[in-house]
């Protein structure tokens, strides 16, 4: 029988239809025993039909089974003259999708419409509300449901937040591994039951949601489990924030190639106040892959609840980078060091109290440089105080920078130029650096530099103990001591003892100032194995395999980075011996690829910091004035690319979500759709280039057997066509005929030769450019006659091209630095970054064997911070496009995260 407002069920008289829809009618009703308002739900069209009769019991199954504060709990089920019901909390408030409607959406009707403001909520908002909303989810899935409808449509905004309602579709699963089951055996054997009951409803490649918050696997019929409903909340998350749902389209089909092949506008062009955490969140839990996502809704709360914690210094925007931003830098950097200024002298006013009241352990704090070059070089005093890296200063000379923590006041140390390398004073008073070959110090208070000793090579690390002795490392000699007035140099081992020079790196002084710790990095690509020494010549002890530096931290730890997440290690400094396991710290912490060095320091008094992760970027499209055309995919952090010959494919490197080894990636440019190229045992696989024909791919081999191998993307065996034991190698360049490679070679010498390949010969290499060199980024000229690169004697890159084979003749292209060559597709026009990130074009003319350049013409502005050693744009055969990964974050601002007492942080993650 139908039912109306006004009509009887049981003792619960209906006052008001609420809403309808497809599975039953709510009405607002009296509980005449009771005298409460609540809110009944019965079967649309009565209990005729057996599908929605089951779903119907089943909400009533899984409401029942739930008591949270933010699910809208059940009163009473029954049923009136075949008429099924529920009886539900009746919520004042409003639907979150009827808040988030906009003039696009004001033909949905709404007895509230009208009452409140509509649009995107405040960030501060959407964080409240998404705690909430993952803890109720976190509650059901631990339960064994899975609800598989999460939208706005579905969420109650309360006066005391959001409740989340409609468990009709909710799925049955046994409960997760968070929490012990506590089910009963009549639970179980009716969990079974239902189980079985449902399977008719809901077989696999049924499709159960609302089209706009699906997952991927939803829409195309896969099994749906917590992570389904973390897509959704996620797209509930970004809609809440921007005003704007995650993955729209036209029509249907639009919707679903949206949600299947696109990846959604970054909240942060939406919403410029979006905090980077927040948009990683976001981000990592919308991924087309369930695998990929975050894997727990308790998870996702606890991020949140961090995120809304950390405060105002901790979710500073990330905005896009627009070109008039870079007339403003200047503003900017003073911008950001007000805020620091501010956010540190609160921070060291909490140090300083005496109150029992649980201090925020973080602040975030922008360095206002345009690139923190070496990110390794990142290290605090050992008081605390102070945090001093390397940079370019205004000259574009990398000069030492100081920040003291407690005003915000940053300067620059002009003596120090082309400083590597930073390490303190145990007092805290002076710097010890490497430039020009030589270990030098500075003094803090009046910035006057001495020379210490000769230290030729890449600097590798310093330590300075109490009594005045200094360790140092560099690629070129083994481990050395020497007094920090410069008296008394020499090797720290004995020669050949332990392993070759030039492997060991990293050296720290342990707190009795006789014992250090060193890493031996002779299988850096495999792993590093961290020493355990004492100056008075006792054996060194073995400690623990990592994959970067390691730092002690006076609280008894050692801590490391496994990928991007920074580590702790209990360790016992007294016998020397680890103790317990291994326990996160933070996420998304920067590192070196090359040094395998991580970007953190820890003082002595338990502040830690740590460079983050550079934001993702997008590839985009510009043209020659530097104009935005077109973006193309998702974003991320891209390594090496390279254009196909075709233009519609870019092969790039990228670390693989599971594994954290770094990987081949192939974007098609037309559907917009990235996948992983599998490569077999190669367990880091980098610097891909295309074959001329678009079929096969160069790329190489690293960790292992070092080489460059070659591989088809139809399928078949892989082909090594060159291989050289503990030499490192780096492709560059695939001739337009198919016979030559060009590559990078790194032997015990440890600079960069350039080399060519011919394939059709007897393979053997031929080695080119000056022995005092480093060569990168070499390019074959489309008819294959030329080659250009960059190289550097000293500190700076510069552009040649010279004749293939060759004959030692050259070419400089480049005016005052540059990097990156590319040609144009007739061979008429080259292209370059100089050091400061200006797309340059540069006029040649070729004939009977001669080449002329003309003036280098600047075309645009990048915002890249470019570098010798890696390929960072790529161009179109006519010169008339820019492919460009543009981050999302501005160089100019270097985020660093400030931890003080930041065991806290071991806490948070336990």
């Amino acid at each position: 029988m139908p039912v109306a407002a006004g009509d009887r069920l049981g003792p619960y008289h209906l006052q008001e239809l609420i809403s309808a829809g497809g599975m039953g009618e709510v009405y607002r009703a009296v509980d005449e025993r009771l005298q409460r308002t609540v809110a009944v739900k019965v079967i649309a069209g009565g209990a005729g039909d057996a599908a929605l009769r089951e779903r119907f019991e089943r909400e009533a199954r899984a409401v029942a089974a739930l008591n949270h504060p933010h699910i809208c709990a059940l009163y009473d089920v029954g049923t009136e003259q075949g008429i099924e019901y529920l009886v539900m909390e009746y919520l004042e408030g409003h639907t979150l999708a009827e808040r988030l409607a906009t003039e696009r959406d004001s033909s949905q009707s709404s007895r509230h419409s009208g009452s409140w403001p509509k649009g995107a909520l405040s960030v501060s908002k959407a964080l409240e509300f998404g705690i909430q909303l993952a803890d109720a989810l976190d509650t059901a899935h631990r339960r064994g449901f899975i609800h598989r409808d999460i939208k706005p449509g579905n969420i109650i905004v309360t006066r005391s937040g959001v409740k989340v309602l409609d468990f009709g579709l909710a799925k049955m699963h046994p409960p997760t591994s968070g929490e012990p089951s506590k089910e009963s055996k009549e639970e179980t054997s009716e969990r079974s039951r239902v189980a079985t009951r449902r399977s008719s409803l809901t077989e696999k490649g049924t499709i159960l949601g609302t089209l706009n918050y699906m997952a991927p696997e939803q829409l195309e019929g896969k099994e749906a489990d917590a992570r389904t409903d973390i897509f959704a909340l996620a797209g509930v998350i970004h809609e809440m924030v921007t005003g704007r749902r995650p993955f729209e389209g036209t029509s249907q089909a639009g919707t679903i190639a949206a949600i299947l092949e696109h990846e959604p506008v970054p909240m942060s062009a939406l919403q410029p106040l979006v905090p980077p955490a927040l948009e990683r969140l976001v981000r990592q839990c919308l991924s087309k892959d369930p695998d990929e996502r975050w894997q727990s809704a308790g998870d996702v709360r606890r991020e949140l609840a961090w995120i809304a914690e950390s405060g105002s210094q901790a979710v500073l925007p990330a905005p896009i980078i627009a070109a008039h931003e870079r007339r403003r830098r200047w503003s900017r950097v003073l911008l950001a060091i007000a805020l620091v200024g501010w956010g540190a002298t609160a921070l060291f006013a909490v140090v300083g109290r005496t109150s029992t009241a649980k201090p925020l352990p973080t602040f975030h704090l922008f360095v206002p440089v345009e690139r923190l070059r070496d990110s390794h070089t990142l290290t605090i005093s050992p008081d605390g105080r102070h945090l001093a890296f390397v940079a370019p200063d205004l000259s574009k000379e990398n000069v030492i920078w100081v920040r003291a923590l407690d005003s915000g006041a940053l300067r620059a140390l002009p003596e120090t130029l082309g400083a590597r390398g930073v390490f303190w004073s145990p007092d805290a008073a002076n710097l010890g650096f490497q430039a020009d070959g030589k270990l030098k110090r500075v003094s803090l208070a009046s910035g006057g530099v001495q020379m210490v000793c000769e230290a030729p090579g890449t600097f590798l690390g310093g330590a300075w103990n109490g009594d005045g002795v200094i360790i140092f490392a560099t690629d070129l000699s083994d481990l050395a001591r020497v007094s920090a007035d410069g008296a008394g140099q020499g090797p720290l081992l004995a020669k050949g003892e332990w392993r070759a020079p030039g492997r060991w790196a990293f050296p720290q002084f342990l707190p009795d100032g006789s014992r250090f710790l060193a890493v031996d990095r002779s299988q850096r690509y495999v792993s590093n194995e961290v020493v355990l020494f004492s100056l008075d010549g006792r054996t060194p002890l073995r400690l623990m395999n990592v994959t970067t530096s390691v730092v002690y931290a006076p609280e008894g730890y050692l801590l490391f980075q496994r990928g991007t997440t920074l580590m702790a290690q209990g360790f016992d400094p007294i016998r020397g011996v680890l103790v317990g396991g291994t326990m996160p710290v933070a996420d998304a912490v920067a590192f070196s690829g090359t040094l395998t060095a991580g970007a953190f320091s820890v003082s002595k008094t338990g502040v830690l910091a740590y460079r983050l992760q550079p934001q993702p970027g997008y590839l985009t499209w510009l043209d020659r004035r530097g104009e935005h055309r077109q973006v193309v995919g998702a974003p991320r952090k891209f390594g090496a690319f390279d254009l196909s010959p075709d233009q519609k494919r870019v092969v790039f490197t990228g670390r693989h979500p599971r594994t954290g080894s770094s990987t081949l990636w192939l974007m098609d440019l037309v559907k917009n759709v990235t996948t992983a190229i599998e490569t077999g045992d190669v367990i880091d696989a980098n610097d891909p280039i295309w074959s001329p024909d678009g079929q096969r791919l160069a790329y190489s081999r690293m960790r292992t057997k070092f080489g460059v191998v070659v591989q088809s993307l139809q399928g078949g065996a892989q082909e090594v066509i060159f291989e050289m034991p503990g030499a490192n190698v780096s492709t560059e360049d695939w001739s337009s005929d198919g016979r030559l490679v060009a590559f990078g070679l790194i032997t015990d010498n440890r600079r960069k030769q350039a080399a060519i390949m011919n394939l059709e010969g007897d393979r053997k290499p031929i080695l080119f450019g000056r022995p005092e060199e480093q060569i990168d980024e070499m390019q074959f000229s489309p008819d294959g006659k030329w080659i250009a690169y960059n190289a550097r004697q000293t500190s700076q890159w510069e552009v040649y091209v010279s004749p293939v084979p060759p004959t030692g003749a050259r070419v400089q292209i480049s005016v005052a630095g540059g990097v990156q060559p590319r040609w144009r597709g007739d061979g008429k026009e080259i292209y370059y970054l100089t050091l400061d990130g200006v797309m340059t074009a540069v006029e040649v003319t070729t004939s009977a064997g001669s080449f002329e350049a003309g003036t280098p013409v600047v075309l645009f502005k990048t915002g890249l911070a470019p570098e010798g050693r890696i390929e960072e744009y790529a161009v179109t055969a006519d010169g008339e496009r820019f492919l460009i990964p543009l981050p999302l974050q501005s160089p100019d601002a270097i985020p660093v995260d400030v931890v003080v007492n930041w065991t806290a942080l071991l806490d948070r993650r336990r």
